[in-house]
Parts: structure tokens; C-alpha cells; sequence
């Protein structure tokens, strides 16, 4: 609210899902006005207290959010460093009016006059009357508080930005009358609570480490106001900050407490779920069959089973709740420690009779492929710090340690000469594993389209994966006429739109420097790029954001697909908060194909050729059937581009002979 209560500002969401900064007179003489008006991210707008300013962040320059602040009025905006010297000089001679008079001494032997002074005339107020009017007065003006004006001519002019470079400012509030705007951020690498005084800010300076969280300022006071690590705390406009600690015993009927939660939940899917006729479901019936059963789920576990098999009647995806608070006791918890089964980086070759265990093959990259703790394929296992193994062993009891440790292998060359290999060894081989396929699958592309064609996988709808993909379309697509992109096994995120831009980047000319190869510059893209042939591959296991890329590359016509229909999961999702400190996860944003605004969700994206891979493609010595198929196809799609032929460069000196 403005000071006055006669404006108020807020953030909103337009269709885009853009938030930006509005502000609105209460009585409703104009509509509410798009203060920020920017296509990114502009939120938490904050009224001065002399209702003059309105700050807010604003992010910019792609993830930097910076502070920006408004001048409401053009006179204010217009004010110099002499006019606001001149106003402070005006208020402190205000102060002094009056100082020079003197007052009769205490001790007069002259008493006071009976009747009226001869220069009071008879009704004239006294010194006591005219005392109680300054006092009413004094009320009155402050009963009007501030009037706020807003000149709407040239705002947007009067958007400064207050920059600090490396930073992400937010938590503003204004301290006082607005002559001090404090925040979190980082300035000079220095994280912490700082401030910045207005109408000329300069420098932040450090007001405290951290504020404190739902932080308030009492302009009587003159003090920030919140709690610290949940103890009620003030802190000074200097940071010095004191605690007033507390205990209060409290005691949870858990029926009662899971009702609620269960309410919670239920209502917050009545209200948000993206499709308003729930999956043609009767949900105020799915509530009554299943809240009974609530107040006798004491246990978290019991708790979230049930939830979830609510949810679960929507048939949607992007659903889930995850509890929390629990009054059952966990036998986990009294445990100081858990032991944990560790890895070699070794396949055996199975249907062995032993003794020992035959190496088929060994993960790269794992313990026992390095140098100083070297096992070889062919070689054979015989025992694990001195206890034999065989067929018939379970290694994950031998493997399974206190503690992280040396282990002794005795390993059996193929020439049957023994010898002892100290090995340390790894929690987890998976990482190596996806290594080592995605070396595989390039090496076959490679083999299958002799040297044609590239590949690369994209592991997820994230950055660090988009920016292996850039790396990628230079690595694997180097001197490439196609290149293979799999999005199998992509459980989705949010990047869709980054890895259109760098598949569909318009082409519009082509450069040439003298002996060199026709290109374009790559600095003026936005992204690596890749104009040449695609073909996408796509699994049952393709899901959410890797389904929208699926969809979007059949729908634009950038390529072929391949492979099989994608799982069919695609909503935009977030979470609710229930009293017990447990969330359910709120699908709230459907996604509908352009061409005939079917919805994704429940809608598989169906590949250009549909191809199933035998189950056991995936082991050592599996053979992948759709990768076949999709040289096969891209192999196709690139002799179609390249019959069209290319654009002969004709130089301005051939233009003019």
C-alpha cells in the first residue's frame, strides 16, 4: 500500500507468465499501470514511507537481479544536491524561530495583574488556549499523513537502476520516512545486509551479516524487527541485534493435525489443478472416500501412501506428496552410522563354475582400471582381503564397508600367474556407466555411417546438459553431415527453448573471409548452432521437458523421430506447503500442441518411425536397434539436403564486369 492508502502496488503474472511491477489508485479513476513493463522478471515492489519511491527488483542481463527505484513525481526527480541542501537549511532555521525571546525570571517581585493584558482583548485565546490549538493542529497534520503523487507523464524516464555487479539483491524494505532502502545482497564478493540512502544513493554500506527473517521496520523504534533462527529478535539501524528467547510446551493431537494437512492438500488441488474438470473426475467424492482414513495415518509414511493414492485418482503426472513430521519413533535416527556396499568398476562373465570369477570386461574410469590398482578383461578374480569368491558369492556382503578403505584383490592373470592388487574402492559406477555408453553409441554411429554422421545425448532439460550439448555439436558434429540427437532416458526440466534456438537458428547469410571456407560468425549467435540435418530419438522414457522438445521438433519440421512414443507426462509444476511441513506437488500449467491444441499430458509424442528395442539391448553385448534405425533415417534425410545443392558466392567485382 501507498502511505496514504489510496494507491497500492504489486507483482502479477501476465499469460506469458512474465511478472511485473503495477501500480493502481483505489479509486478506480484508471487502471492499473505497468510500471516495470520489462519481458523478464520483476517482483516484491516496496512503497517508501514518504511515498515518494516504489523499488522492486528486476532481473536483467540474464541471471542478475538489480534494484530499481521509481520517482513517483517529476519535482522530486528534478530536486539537485543545492535544492535538497536549501530544504534542510529551511528546516533547521524553522527549529530556531522564536529562540531569542526571553521569558519572565521565575523570581519577579511583580505579580501577576488581575484581568485581561491591555494588548489581549476580551475573547482573545490565552497562552494555554493557543497551546492546545498548536497541539490540535499538529494532530490534524499528522491525522492527513503523507499525500502521495504520482505523475505518470515520463515515468518510465524516472526508472533508475541501482546496479552491483555479481550481485542478486532482494528482501528490500525501506527504513523510515524512505530516506535509507536496506536489502540483501553481495557487494565487493561480500554477502550480507546492507542499505543505501536516498534521494542520492551511492555506496551500499554494511548494515549486518544476514537480516533477519520476516524482517519489519518500526519507524518509532527505529528498528528492524523479525526473528533469527526462529527466536523473536530487533536489530539496530547499526546491526547490533538482541534475542528475547522463549519456550512454550505445546502438545499435537496427530488426528487432528494430519485432518487438517489432508484439507490442505485437497483443497489446494481443487483450486490450482490445471485442468478444472479434473481429469473428469468427481474429486469432492475422492475426498470423502479417502479423509476417514487420514486421522488413522499417524506414521509420515502412512501418511504420504495415502496421499498419494488420492492424487493417484487424477491419473496425472508431476504429482506426489512427500511428509515430514512424523510422531513414530525411527530406528534409523538411533544408528550413529550405516555401512555402505562399495564398487570395483568389474563385470564378471556370467555362467561361470569358478573357481574365482572370469573379468569380462572393466568400467572405464573406475577403480580397478587405473594404473596403480590395473585389472584386466580376461583376467580372473580369486579372492577379496583373503576371502575366496566364486559363482556362488555374494560380493555385496564382502563389499560392504564401516568404512571407506584399501582392499586387498588376489587376481589371477591368464597365464595363471597370481599376484596381489590394492585397490580403493568407489560408491557409485553409475556416472562412469553413461560415460561409457555415450563413447559406445559414438563409436557404432561413427562405424554405421562410415565417418558421416555424429551423435550426441542430451542426459536432461538442464544447463550443465545444454552446455554439454553446445560442446557436443562441435565435438561429435566436427565435420558431420547429420548428427543424431537422443533425448531416450531424459527425465525433462526446462530447456526446451534453449535447444530450439541453437537447432533452428535462421539462416540468413553466409560469410567468407579471403582463403577461407564459407561460415558465419560465431560470435554473433546466441548459442552454438546446428543447421544441418537431425534425426531425434525418443524413448518410453522420455519424459516432460524432453517430450515438449520431441513434440516441437515434429511440429516445426525440424527433423525425424525415431525411436517410441514418449511417456505422455507434461505439466508445469510447483508445491504446497501443508501445516505438518509436508508438500504436495501442484501440476498448475498445462501444455497444448499448436497444430490442434491437443494436451501433451497423456498425449505421448509418437515417433516419425516407430521402432522397439529388444529388452536386453541395453547389456554389454546388447545391440541398440533403433540407433541402427536412426543412421538409416538421418542417412536418408541428409542425401535429400544435399541434392538441393548450395548457393554459389558471387563477389561484387563478378556482379560488376
Amino acid at each position: 500500500w501507498a502511505p496514504d492508502g489510496k494507491w497500492m502496488t504489486y507483482a502479477t503474472q501476465d499469460d506469458n507468465y512474465n511478472s511485473d511491477i503495477y501500480i493502481v489508485p483505489m479509486d478506480g479513476t484508471r487502471e492499473p499501470f505497468n510500471l516495470s513493463r520489462h519481458p523478464d522478471l520483476d517482483m516484491d515492489p516496496k512503497w517508501s514511507g514518504d511515498g515518494e519511491r516504489i523499488a522492486w527488483v528486476g532481473r536483467r542481463d540474464g541471471e542478475e537481479a538489480d534494484i530499481y527505484v521509481v520517482e513517483l513525481a517529476k519535482a522530486t526527480d528534478e530536486a539537485t544536491a543545492r535544492d535538497e541542501k536549501m530544504k534542510e537549511a529551511l528546516e533547521a532555521m524553522k527549529g530556531k524561530k522564536g529562540k531569542g525571546k526571553k521569558e519572565p525570571k521565575a523570581d519577579s517581585k511583580e505579580g501577576p495583574k488581575e484581568g485581561p493584558a491591555k494588548d489581549q482583548a476580551e475573547g482573545a485565546p490565552t497562552a494555554a488556549s493557543k497551546d492546545g490549538a498548536s497541539k490540535e493542529k499538529t494532530a490534524d497534520k499528522k491525522d492527513e499523513g503523507v499525500k502521495v503523487q504520482v505523475d505518470f507523464d515520463g515515468i518510465f524516464d524516472r526508472v533508475n537502476r541501482l546496479r552491483y555487479a555479481d550481485a542478486f539483491e532482494r528482501g528490500l524494505i525501506w527504513c523510515g520516512d524512505g530516506s535509507k532502502l536496506a536489502f540483501r545482497g553481495s557487494i565487493d564478493g561480500k554477502d550480507g545486509f546492507y542499505g543505501v540512502e536516498f534521494p542520492r544513493p551511492e555506496k551500499p554500506e554494511r548494515i549486518a551479516d544476514s537480516p533477519l527473517s520476516a524482517n519489519r521496520w518500526l519507524s518509532d523504534s527505529k528498528e528492524f524487527v523479525g526473528h533469527k533462527s526462529g527466536v523473536p529478535t530487533t536489530m539496530s539501524a547499526k546491526g547490533k541485534t538482541e534475542s528475547f528467547g522463549f519456550e512454550v510446551r505445546s502438545k499435537r493431537d496427530w488426528r487432528e493435525f494430519r485432518m487438517i494437512a489432508f484439507d490442505q492438500a485437497w483443497r489446494a488441488m481443487r483450486d490450482r489443478f490445471y485442468d478444472e474438470a479434473y481429469n473428469n473426475k468427481d474429486w469432492y467424492a475422492i475426498r470423502s472416500k479417502y479423509r476417514p482414513m487420514a486421522a488413522q495415518c499417524l506414521g509420515a509414511a502412512e501418511f504420504t501412501q495415502l496421499m498419494n493414492m488420492m492424487l493417484g485418482e487424477l491419473n496425472a503426472s508431476h504429482m506426489g506428496h512427500r511428509g515430514n513430521a512424523d510422531p513414530l519413533p525411527s530406528l534409523e535416527r538411533q544408528n550413529e552410522w550405516t555401512a555402505q556396499t562399495y564398487q570395483l568398476g568389474l563385470r564378471y562373465v556370467q555362467g561361470g563354475t569358478g573357481p574365482g570369477l572370469v573379468i569380462e570386461s572393466v568400467i572405464p574410469g573406475s577403480p580397478c582400471s587405473r594404473a596403480r590398482s590395473l585389472v584386466s578383461a580376461g583376467e580372473t578374480l580369486m579372492a577379496i582381503d583373503g576371502a575366496p569368491v566364486s559363482p556362488a558369492t555374494d560380493l555385496e556382503k564382502l563389499l560392504t564397508l564401516d568404512e571407506l578403505r584399501n582392499m586387498e584383490l588376489t587376481v589371477k592373470s591368464a597365464g595363471g600367474e597370481e599376484r596381489s592388487v590394492t585397490v580403493r574402492p568407489t560408491f557409485s559406477v553409475a556416472g562412469l556407466l553413461y560415460d561409457e555408453w555415450i563413447e559406445k553409441t559414438r563409436a557404432e554411429v561413427e562405424e554405421l555411417s562410415m565417418g558421416k554422421l555424429g551423435y550426441l545425448h542430451i542426459r536432461g532439460m538442464n544447463f550443465p546438459s545444454f552446455r554439454q550439448m553446445e560442446e557436443d555439436l562441435y565435438h561429435a558434429g566436427a565435420g558431420k553431415d547429420g548428427i543424431i540427437i537422443d533425448v531416450r532416458f531424459n527425465g525433462g526440466g526446462s530447456t526446451t527453448d534453449h535447444v530450439l534456438t541453437a537447432l533452428t537458428q535462421p539462416v540468413h547469410a553466409i560469410t567468407q573471409s579471403r582463403g577461407s571456407g564459407e561460415g558465419y560468425p560465431q560470435d554473433r549467435k546466441i548459442y552454438a548452432s546446428w543447421n544441418k540435418p537431425i534425426v531425434l530419438m525418443c524413448n518410453e522414457h522420455s519424459f516432460s521437458n524432453a517430450e515438449i522438445l520431441a513434440h516441437a521438433i515434429k511440429e516445426i519440421g525440424r527433423g525425424r523421430l525415431v525411436g517410441m512414443r514418449t511417456a505422455g507426462g507434461v505439466i508445469s509444476t510447483g508445491s504446497v506447503r501443508l501445516i505438518d511441513g509436508g508438500t504436495v506437488r501442484m501440476p498448475m500449467r498445462g501444455w497444448y500442441l499448436v497444430g490442434d491444441g491437443a494436451d501433451m499430458e497423456l498425449n505421448g509424442c509418437h515417433p516419425d518411425v516407430t521402432f522397439w528395442n529388444d529388452p536386453t539391448w541395453a547389456s554389454p553385448s546388447g545391440e541398440d536397434a533403433q540407433l541402427s534405425k536412426a543412421v538409416e533415417v538421418l542417412a536418408e534425410d541428409v542425401a535429400t539436403e544435399q541434392a538441393k545443392g548450395g548457393v554459389k558466392l558471387v563477389p561484387a567485382s563478378h556482379l560488376r564486369k
